[in-house]
């Protein structure tokens, strides 16, 4: 397991099966991350500069805060799980 959190820096991260990784927002990604078999949970707005994913897995947690999740290059295969709360906030 790698955790990357607020103000910390991963270069060419690898991620093998079975590995996890851990951003939080502020973390930062730099280089190739490659993620093989494993799962990445990102936490809150976050820019990924390349991620190639082989059956892989991203998770992204509710949060009560408004984030995004931006790639400059996304390649490969994997999942995507994206938990939110589509009537937060609404007023009816």
């Amino acid at each position: 397991m790698q955790s990357v959190f607020s103000g910390g820096k991963a270069e060419n991260t690898t991620i093998d099966k079975a590995g996890w990784l851990f951003l939080v927002s502020g973390g930062s990604l730099a280089g190739t991350t490659k993620v093989t078999e494993g799962v990445v949970t990102v936490v809150g707005s976050n820019n990924i500069s390349d991620m190639q994913l082989q059956n892989a897995a991203v998770n992204i947690p509710f949060s009560h805060d408004f984030s995004t999740l931006q790639f400059d290059s996304l390649n490969g295969n994997g999942l995507f799980g994206i938990n939110s709360s589509l009537s937060e906030g609404v007023v009816g």
